[in-house]
């Protein structure tokens, strides 16, 4: 991986809050890019697999063992864990993310309760690249893997309505909801 430093587009702000990224101050610049081999890729896809596979794994482990206390899990909430763990509930997102040590990945975090950085690194940050470096590819398929759970959420489940919460003063909030 590697770090290029770079100048940020002259508008940028008012390009990302065009698109609707109103809550960028604190974070979005547009300074320095990272740039992949697709070795790095592939090794940051088959960890993202891997530990995917191992939370499957320690959550039966939970459950075979009855672990729900070590993990603070309140009482109540266990035949629900346990009903959507039998029916092999689909999930809509999750994140992991990743730290590259010398080129091996290293699993800083999986979230996969609050879609934090959704919104800027599916649609601002491809249009930040086709802006800057359109002719270059982008190994990242959030968009196209949140419209795919869609679909597999609604043909297995067949709701004519989903329903989300959120903080609607909470300009990041309202804005990664009204795009999920």
């Amino acid at each position: 991986m590697k770090r290029i430093r770079l100048t940020p587009r002259p508008n940028y702000k008012q390009l990302v809050e065009e698109c609707g990224f109103g809550f960028h101050n604190e974070y979005w610049t547009e300074d320095a890019c990272y740039v992949f081999t697709s070795e790095e890729i592939a090794a940051l896809e088959k960890a993202t697999v891997e530990c995917y596979q191992m939370f499957c794994d320690a959550a039966q482990y939970v459950i075979d063992n009855r672990l729900f206390h070590r993990l603070q899990i309140p009482k109540h909430m266990i035949p629900a864990i346990l009903k959507s763990w039998d029916e092999d509930d689909l999930s809509l997102y999750g994140r992991f993310d990743f730290a590259l040590l010398r080129g091996v990945p290293k699993l800083l975090e999986f979230n996969a309760d609050t879609p934090t950085s959704l919104f800027e690194a599916s649609v601002i940050q491809w249009n930040w690249k086709e802006d800057c470096f359109p002719r270059d590819d982008q190994f990242n398929s959030i968009h196209e893997a949140l419209i795919a759970s869609w679909k597999d959420i609604d043909l297995s489940y067949k709701y004519s309505r989903y329903d989300f919460t959120c903080i609607t003063e909470n300009l990041e909030d309202y804005t990664t909801t009204s795009y999920i």
